[in-house]
């Protein structure tokens, strides 16, 4: 394999584990040869984002180690491979830390890193921002803890903008239209690639690892394309799952911009859909009471609220530990049982 040429790992789906990643990096950097893959998490948002294809190149001159620089090495604390930006050499340690962590890496030696980032292409296109002269200043800015306060201070900014889309979103005319014109999505059970997002999404800060598929839960995904637009989990509850019991939805979400699309109510539909084929009689769920504009959506997916003596432990933790009240409401799914079998 000639030195310049790219060895591309791109499966559908998880193809590798982060362990068996980091073994075939390093077996290919060994050989002279790049390394593509895709990045997975938001740990160096927003220079490096979830879905980006990287270009690892061989470390052949250790003078290119130098602050600002993005590179791949294995972390000393779990042994697993990261890609982040390179704040400072000091004697034979180098301090690496994610653009959008916190906090910085545990030192690693100069033979845990296995490469430099090269190249980043998002959606077919090259991505130089943050690979060149301006990764120094990022690294500046980082070590003095600038950098994820001016990336809050532009949410903060933003803020307005997306209060203005949330209430665009309530009309019915802009429901309509985004009904009409936007590119259709579909629903489907989550890949595992699918479930490393979403964790990612709920710890943006970190490097992503897979949400394990557990006994009796099935997670639901709405996309286009790769992207994720939304996502709801149904859980069965057992016997052993006292005081909890039957059939729970959980984590229903549509992100930001693709709300009042139908999104909720096509997953809800397609929870409805597993439901009814395994014979089961409803759908629970439990909300803060006062969580708007849940409470509503809930009820417009035909939600309702119900008394369960079963969970008023449960429920009452719950408000002492919170400071909310929760709720339980339920999707009566009886009629359509009984159309079926008639």
């Amino acid at each position: 394999m000639p030195p310049d040429s790219p060895y591309a790992s791109q499966v559908s789906g998880l193809g590798l584990s982060n362990l068996r990643q980091r073994e075939l990096m390093q077996a290919v950097l060994g050989r002279g040869a790049q390394f593509r893959f895709e990045a997975l998490g938001f740990s160096m948002y927003p220079f490096i984002q979830h879905g980006d294809t990287l270009t690892i190149a061989p470390l052949t001159d250790p003078a290119r180690l130098r602050p600002g620089v993005v590179a791949a090495f294995i972390q000393t604390e779990n042994e697993t491979m990261a890609v982040h930006r390179l704040l400072a050499v000091q004697g034979d340690q180098v301090l690496f830390q994610g653009d959008n962590n916190p906090e910085g890496d545990s030192p690693v030696s100069l033979k845990q890193i296995l490469g430099v980032v090269t190249n980043i292409q998002r959606d077919g296109r090259r991505v130089s921002l943050g690979l060149g002269p301006e990764g120094l200043w990022i690294a500046w800015l980082q070590r003095r803890g600038w950098l994820r306060r001016l990336m809050q201070a532009g949410l903060f900014i933003r803020r307005p903008f997306s209060a203005g889309l949330h209430r665009l979103q309530g009309s019915r005319l802009y429901r309509v239209w985004v009904k009409r014109f936007s590119p259709p999505f579909r629903i489907e059970t989550a890949t595992p690639r699918d479930l490393i997002e979403l964790t990612a999404r709920v710890s943006p800060n970190s490097d992503a690892r897979p949400l394990k598929d557990m006994p009796g839960v099935t997670h639901l995904v709405a996309k286009q394309g790769k992207r994720l637009l939304g996502y709801l989990a149904l859980v069965r509850f057992g016997p052993q799952h006292a005081p909890f019991s039957g059939f729970w939805g959980t984590g229903l979400i549509v992100w930001g911009r693709y709300r009042g699309a139908g999104i909720a109510q096509a997953l809800t539909d397609k929870g409805r859909a597993i439901a009814i084929s395994e014979g089961v009689k409803s759908i629970r769920l439990m909300v803060f009471a006062d969580n708007q504009p849940a409470l509503p959506l809930y009820i417009k997916l035909g939600f309702q609220q119900i008394e369960a003596p079963e969970l008023a432990a449960v429920l009452a933790e719950s408000e002492r530990q919170t400071g909310k009240k929760q709720i339980v409401m339920e999707l009566d799914l009886t009629k359509e049982l009984q159309k079926n079998d008639g």
